[in-house]
């Protein structure tokens, strides 16, 4: 099951929310995509059947849900009490929905196909995941190519959309300029670079990820970018930092903090 399942002993969670998301997975109620067209065959894969022009309606449920909380964190705050809201957006996991206002961001014919269509030579095979095509040197149609890389777009936009609506009621609230903001991912994703797609590679296109931050009184770093090795696992240090609050002592803790 779903969270709070996951959940840690020492995690401090809500229950989890009431979730309808479209992904198939987890044993949670769909709302797949329509069927792609019999014509153009059988069979599943990381592109057919896997986008559609439809608000992602998980994602709409859960930025709905965080607007409430950061309501309830703004009295936490007038009250000298810290909060901290983790919100997790589905999309651009498959399937790749948006609402058509983002998919027209994007019309078909400006949509570019990959630099490098095929695997590098001499690659070893083990670091090559077969998902979605023929065989590694046969990449998919330029069509549904380009339809997929225009659909993956769109959803990030939407997405993007939505975190912007998050930051501005942070603002409105009047909570941004005391608040650290950390925006990541937790995999990247291929869109037929190496004639590969979906995640299961150590190519940069599937192992890296977005991570920004944001801390308003830390002089000095905005837009200041690094170009030094950072993980996931600096997240939890980082924000100890920024929020003055000591590690666990005795506990071996992976991680570095990126505070300058």
């Amino acid at each position: 099951g779903g969270p709070p399942e996951y959940d840690g002993e020492k995690s401090w969670s809500r229950e989890a929310l009431p979730y309808d998301n479209p992904c198939w997975l987890y044993g949670i109620q769909c709302y797949p995509c329509p069927k792609w067209p019999s014509h153009l065959g059988p069979g599943w894969n990381a592109t057919k059947m896997q986008w559609c022009e439809l608000d992602a309606l998980d994602d709409a449920r859960t930025l709905s849900k965080a607007l409430d909380m950061l309501k309830t964190a703004q009295h936490a705050s007038a009250g000298g009490r810290p909060f901290f809201l983790g919100v997790g957006f589905h999309k651009p996991h498959l399937p790749w929905q948006a609402s058509k206002k983002f998919f027209d961001l994007y019309p078909l014919e400006n949509v570019s196909m990959p630099r490098h269509p095929h695997p590098p030579v001499g690659m070893p095979d083990v670091a090559y995941f077969q998902a979605s095509v023929r065989d590694p040197e046969t990449p998919l149609g330029d069509s549904e190519v380009r339809q997929s890389r225009r659909a993956y777009w769109a959803t990030v936009a939407e997405m993007d959309s939505r975190v912007g609506q998050l930051l501005a009621e942070l603002d409105r609230l009047g909570l941004a300029n005391d608040t650290a903001v950390v925006f990541h991912g937790d995999h990247g994703w291929s869109l037929g670079e190496q004639n590969e797609w979906r995640k299961f590679t150590n190519f940069e296109n599937s192992a890296r990820v977005p991570l920004i931050v944001r801390a308003p009184w830390v002089r000095g770093s905005a837009g200041l970018q690094a170009g030094t090795l950072a993980e996931l696992v600096d997240v939890m240090p980082t924000l100890a930092e920024l929020a003055g609050v000591d590690l666990p002592s005795g506990e071996a803790l992976d991680g570095t903090s990126l505070v300058p």
